[in-house]
């Protein structure tokens, strides 16, 4: 048996990367064609369909912390978590009417345009911002993630994919604008959820599914349902209804996702973006939380494998073991 994380990136592993680079670049040069006004760059011309949009949209919010952390979560615990996930996208009619509808129709570029109509430029500048404090920290929170797996795995000096990421993502956004970033995450959102499901069928086929249910609700993990109003439980019914209602708004209005929608040709089409995420997101999240409590059987089953992990995090990207050729 070979442990995943002894394994060496082969030559066809970097010619894999380096096509994924190459694709994402010239979707960029492609689309740079396109660039003749403000709208065509930041809005894609208005032009985008809904499945598009709405996959890109699911998509810019996936990253290394989906990955790690939501595995991380159902090993570490149970799926009480799932729950908050789930209940977040009741917020889509909210989201519908109260923000969609009333930003659409003003035919903005950038939702904090509206401060500057309410109230003043001042107020447009500040929120603007916050935000993009907020989103580089979280930007940088993605990509030291992914840095620090790949190091794990295949031992790439956290530093050099820093920066590798970062001038790739930044070069295909300057250059192809918004139409190159929603195409760039539709290809994005089918390899997350390729990889997803071919790390579950990987760890099913090593131990069968039999045998890693039996350890799954042995230990309780599929506990969803905590009604304590007790405040210092973790997670509770009544923690996941608040808290997942006003993320799911927060996520859905904020200048990541409402440039999106308003680079769709129609109304119509905007709402049915909006819509479209928790149907692809809700069975995304259930895989993430499949794949972290088959690792938490696949460990109880081989706990000489669960030796060094000292968390719950890393558990998505050491040890597992493959069978070697014979």
């Amino acid at each position: 048996m070979m442990l995943l994380s002894q394994i060496q990136l082969s030559g066809l592993d970097y010619l894999s990367v380096a096509l994924y680079a190459l694709v994402v670049m010239g979707l960029g040069l492609w689309f740079a064609r396109e660039q003749k006004t403000s709208s065509d760059y930041l809005l894609a011309g208005r032009s985008m369909g809904w499945v598009a949009v709405g996959s890109s949209q699911l998509a810019s919010l996936l990253s290394a912390i989906s990955y790690l952390g939501n595995p991380g979560e159902a090993y570490g615990h149970d799926a009480s978590y799932l729950l908050f996930t789930v209940l977040g996208y009741v917020s889509v009619p909210i989201v519908i009417s109260l923000f969609l509808n009333f930003f659409y129709r003003l035919q903005i570029t950038s939702i904090y345009e509206y401060l500057e109509l309410r109230f003043n430029y001042a107020v447009r500048i500040l929120a603007s911002v916050i935000f993009i404090i907020s989103r580089l920290a979280w930007m940088a929170t993605i990509v030291t993630a992914i840095s620090v797996a790949m190091h794990k795995l295949v031992g790439i000096e956290p530093t050099h994919c820093i920066l590798a990421t970062t001038v790739i993502a930044t070069s295909y956004t300057l250059v192809g604008g918004m139409k190159a970033i929603i195409w760039t995450d539709v290809i994005q959102f089918f390899l997350f959820t390729i990889g997803l499901i071919g790390s579950v069928l990987v760890v099913v086929w090593k131990d069968g599914a039999g045998p890693l249910i039996d350890e799954v609700v042995a230990a309780d993990k599929l506990r969803m349902l905590d009604f304590s109003l007790d405040p210092t439980v973790r997670i509770t019914v009544w923690a996941c209804i608040l808290a997942g209602i006003v993320s799911g708004i927060a996520n859905l209005t904020d200048q990541v996702s409402m440039q999106r929608y308003l680079s769709t040709n129609s109304l119509r089409e905007a709402q049915k973006a909006v819509w479209l995420k928790p149907v692809l997101a809700v069975p995304l999240v259930l895989l993430t939380f499949v794949l972290g409590f088959s690792l938490y059987g696949h460990y109880q089953l081989n706990p000489d494998l669960a030796v060094g992990i000292d968390s719950p995090d890393p558990v998505s990207y050491t040890h597992l073991t493959l069978p070697t050729k014979a």
